[in-house]
Order: C-alpha cells, then sequence, then structure tokens
C-alpha cells in the first residue's frame, strides 16, 4: 500500500485510493478527509497550487501541512507545540541578530563604498594635473628640440662661415707667399 501520492490537480489518473487503487472523487476542498468507498481507507487531501497531495490517515506526518496534521488526527500535544514555537523564537532572535550584523556590515560597506568614491575622485583630480604637468613638459620639450635644432642649423652655418673664412685667410696667405716669393711684396 502506498503511503502518498502527489499527482497534478487536473490529472484523471491520480486521485485513487493508496490501498485498493479505485478511483477517489468525493474530495471537494484543501484539507479534508476522504474515505474510499470500496475498502474504507481514509485519506487526507492536501492542495497546493497545481498539486493534489494525498495522504494516509494513518502517517500523518508525512503530510505537507504539519500544523493541520495533529487537529485533524485529534493528536494535539501542547507541550510539543510550545517547545517548537519556543526553538522558532530562537530562530527568529537568531535570525533577527543575523539581520542586525548583516545590517551594521552593509552600513560598514556603503561608508567604505564613499571613501572609495572620494579617494577615486582626488585620484581622478590628481590624474587630470598630471596629464596637464605632462602636456606642458611635452610643450617644452618640442620647443627646446626647436629650439636646439635652429641652433644646430646655426652652428652648422657658423661653421660653413668659418671654414669660408678659414679657406680666404689661407688662400690669401697662399696669394701674399706668392707675392713674397714673386719679390713684388
Amino acid at each position: 500500500m502506498a503511503l502518498k501520492r502527489v499527482s497534478s490537480l487536473h490529472a484523471k489518473g491520480g486521485h485513487n485510493c493508496l490501498k485498493c487503487g479505485s478511483e477517489l472523487t468525493d474530495w471537494q476542498h484543501d484539507n479534508e478527509v476522504i474515505e474510499c468507498k470500496y475498502c474504507g481507507q481514509q485519506h487526507f487531501v492536501d492542495i497546493a497550487g497545481k498539486s493534489l497531495s494525498l495522504t494516509v490517515v494513518e502517517r500523518p506526518e508525512l503530510r505537507r501541512r504539519q500544523s493541520f496534521t495533529a487537529a485533524n488526527t485529534g493528536e494535539i500535544n501542547i507541550e510539543g507545540t510550545l517547545a517548537a514555537a519556543g526553538q522558532q523564537a530562537q530562530e527568529d532572535a537568531k535570525d533577527m541578530e543575523t539581520i542586525s550584523e548583516l545590517k551594521a556590515e552593509i552600513k560598514d560597506l556603503k561608508s567604505q563604498l564613499t571613501e572609495a568614491k572620494k579617494e577615486k575622485k582626488k585620484a581622478d583630480e590628481l590624474n587630470a594635473e598630471l596629464i596637464n604637468q605632462l602636456e606642458q613638459l611635452q610643450e617644452l620639450l618640442n620647443n627646446t628640440r626647436d629650439n636646439l635644432i635652429a641652433g644646430q642649423k646655426e652652428l652648422l652655418k657658423a661653421k660653413k662661415d668659418a671654414y669660408d673664412w678659414q679657406k680666404a685667410a689661407d688662400d690669401l696667405a697662399h696669394f701674399l707667399e706668392q707675392l713674397k716669393e714673386q719679390g713684388k711684396w
């Protein structure tokens, strides 16, 4: 015998008795007990969304609804319910503590993020200033290079002029030397 069966709410073949397999048609609502017409087996009916769950009455712990189980079977256990409620309260307190810790951590992370944004803004400003100074330095280097090229051109011209003057002086000295040899000087 099956103890539990879950099927689609609108399926035709899934609503059968868990003991004899005959079709169960007399269920109307969620959270009710129905009895098989042929074998007398009682079933819990639980509807969740579009699924239907049939559970034998002898095994209520298999139901999805643990809170309804005790009420339907007449086995209300106040001490167990209170203990479960106390345990749930402790878990809720732990959850609240965890939430409080998470809120503090989130606040700390937000302050770190704000500080990081400020530092990024400062870094961006310094980066812009550095780029400006690099551009000025590049302009200065370009001017220096242009001046160096102009100075090299002037130096080459001065060397050429000096060479021309040296050649003219050598030619004049040679000419004077020839005049002395010829006795014309």
